[in-house]
């Protein structure tokens, strides 16, 4: 049974690690968008638009 739990612990590593770095591109994305509709009024919006969509499928893909 301590096997069971020490793959266990491990897999939840693996995830974790695996979530925050898609965290970390999220938010790295978010960013670009935000310094891409600063040159753009319109271009902005989309941008708000999509990156509230990319943060819309992470939370869906996950909770």
């Amino acid at each position: 049974m301590p096997e069971v739990l020490k793959n266990i612990n491990k897999l939840d590593k693996i995830v974790n690690i695996e979530e925050e770095e898609q965290i970390m591109a999220l938010k790295e994305r978010q960013l670009q968008l935000r310094e891409t509709s600063e040159h753009s009024d319109s271009d902005g919006e989309r941008n708000r638009q999509a990156s509230g969509f990319i943060i819309y499928l992470f939370l869906h893909n996950f909770l």
